[in-house]
C-alpha cells in the first residue's frame, strides 16, 4: 500500500514538472546557445556534384609536376647587356664618328690657317727687306734705272704677288670653314632627337651628353676660326692694295733714280680692275679751255731727259692734301705754226699721264686735252686743277 502511494507521488511530481515546462519555452542554457551559435550553410546540390567529381578525378602523379622556369639574377642580366649595343647605341656610335671627323677637320683647317699666317709673315719680311734696301739706295742717290735696284724691285713685286695668292687661299679656307658650321647644327639636332627615342641604356645617354658638350665646344672653336680668318683676309687685302700702289711709285723712283714719298692714291679706296693705259692720239684730244685759269705746274720739254717727276709728285701731293677729291687736267701745249709740235706735245703729255698713274693717282681723275701757244718755242705740258 505504501509502495502504491509513492508511485502516485512520483507521477504527481512529474505531471507538475511537465506543466512548468510548457509555460517556459526556453531554458536559460538553450537561450544563450541560440544567441551565440553559428549556423553552417546547407549543402547545395552543386557542391554535392563537385564532391562526387573530386572523388572520381584521377590522382596527381609526380610526373605531372613541371620543373621551375630557369631564372637569371639582376647582375647576370646587366652583365649580358654590358657588351651589347642597342639600336640607340648604334646611332650614338654613328654620331660619335661624325663628330670625330668634324673635330679632325677643324683641327686641320686651324693648322692650315696658322701655316698661311706664318707664310704671310715670311713673305712680308722679305718684301720689306727689298723695299728698305731700294729706298736707302734712292735716298743717297743712284743712277736712273739701276739694274740692281730693278732686280730687287722684281723680287719685292713677286712677294706682293705671293701675298695676293695667299689671300685667295685664305678666302677659300674661310668658305670651307663656314660650310662646317652647318655640320655643327646637324649634329646638335641629331643628338637632341636621339635623346627622345625610347629603348636606350643609361650609358648611351651619358655618351650623348658628352657628345653634346664636345659639339658645343667645337662650335665655339669653329666660330672663332671663321672670325679670325675673315679678319685676316680683310687686313691682308688692304695691305696688298697699299703695297701695290707703293711699289708702283717705287718703280718710278728707280726709273728716275729719285726717291718719292708714299703713293698718291687714297688708301681707303679700292680700285676696280686694272686698266691698261693706251696712248691718246693728238687728233682725238679735245681742245683745252683754260681761259682765266692758272696752271698748277708747267713742264718745259726744251731738252732731253727732263727730270720732272719729283716736282710733279710734290705738286700733286700738295694739291691732294688741300683738296683730297680734286681731279687734274693734263694739257699738251705745242708752239703755234710748228708742224711736228702737236705730235711731240701729245707724246710728252702721255709720259706725264703715265707718271701720274705710276704715282698712284686714279686714271678716272686725270683728263687730257691740247692747245697751241704763240708765246713758246718748245713743247710744254701744263697741269690744271679741275
Amino acid at each position: 500500500m505504501f509502495f502504491s502511494k509513492r508511485i502516485v507521488s512520483v507521477v504527481a511530481v512529474l505531471a507538475l514538472f511537465g506543466c512548468s515546462t510548457a509555460q517556459e519555452p526556453y531554458s536559460s542554457d538553450e537561450y544563450f546557445a541560440e544567441e551565440f551559435s553559428a549556423t553552417a550553410p546547407a549543402a547545395t546540390a552543386q557542391d554535392s556534384l563537385g564532391s562526387d567529381a573530386k572523388e572520381k578525378a584521377d590522382p596527381v602523379t609526380a610526373e605531372e609536376i613541371k620543373p621551375a622556369l630557369p631564372s637569371e639574377s639582376p647582375s647576370e642580366i646587366s652583365a649580358k647587356f654590358a657588351g651589347k649595343q642597342t639600336v640607340i647605341g648604334q646611332k650614338v656610335a654613328a654620331i660619335g664618328r661624325e663628330l670625330k671627323q668634324l673635330q679632325e677637320k677643324v683641327n686641320q683647317n686651324t693648322q692650315t690657317f696658322r701655316a698661311l699666317k706664318e707664310k704671310n709673315a715670311a713673305e712680308s719680311k722679305a718684301y720689306y727687306e727689298y723695299i728698305a734696301h731700294i729706298n736707302a739706295r734712292l735716298q743717297i742717290g743712284t743712277t736712273p734705272g739701276n739694274p740692281e735696284l730693278t732686280e730687287m724691285w722684281k723680287q719685292a713685286s713677286a712677294r706682293v704677288n705671293q701675298l695676293d695668292q695667299n689671300i685667295s687661299t685664305m678666302a677659300r679656307l674661310a668658305t670651307q670653314v663656314s660650310t662646317d658650321s652647318a655640320m655643327i647644327t646637324y649634329l646638335l639636332d641629331t643628338i637632341r632627337a636621339t635623346f627622345a627615342i625610347s629603348g636606350a641604356r643609361e650609358e648611351e645617354h651619358e655618351q650623348l651628353r658628352r657628345m653634346e658638350d664636345e659639339t658645343n665646344q667645337t662650335a665655339v672653336l669653329l666660330e672663332r676660326l671663321v672670325s679670325e680668318i675673315n679678319t685676316q683676309v680683310a687686313r691682308q687685302q688692304q695691305y696688298v692694295l697699299n703695297e701695290r700702289r707703293n711699289i708702283s711709285t717705287l718703280a718710278l723712283g728707280i726709273r728716275t733714280g729719285q726717291l718719292f714719298g708714299a703713293n698718291l692714291a687714297d688708301p681707303t679706296t679700292i680700285p676696280t680692275a686694272s686698266v691698261t693705259q693706251t696712248p691718246v692720239a693728238s687728233a682725238t684730244m679735245p681742245t683745252a679751255n683754260v681761259a682765266g685759269r692758272r696752271p698748277l705746274m708747267v713742264i718745259r720739254f726744251d731738252r732731253r731727259d727732263i727730270a720732272y717727276e719729283q716736282p710733279l709728285y710734290q705738286a700733286i701731293k700738295t694739291a691732294l692734301e688741300k683738296r683730297p677729291s680734286t681731279s687734274f687736267e693734263v694739257v699738251a701745249v705745242s708752239p703755234a705754226g710748228v708742224a711736228s709740235g702737236n705730235y711731240e706735245a701729245a707724246k710728252n703729255a702721255e709720259a706725264v699721264h703715265a707718271s701720274l698713274i705710276a704715282m698712284g693717282l686714279p686714271a678716272g681723275r686725270i683728263s687730257m686735252s691740247k692747245m697751241q701757244s704763240g708765246s713758246i718755242r718748245s713743247t710744254e705740258v701744263h697741269i690744271y686743277l679741275k
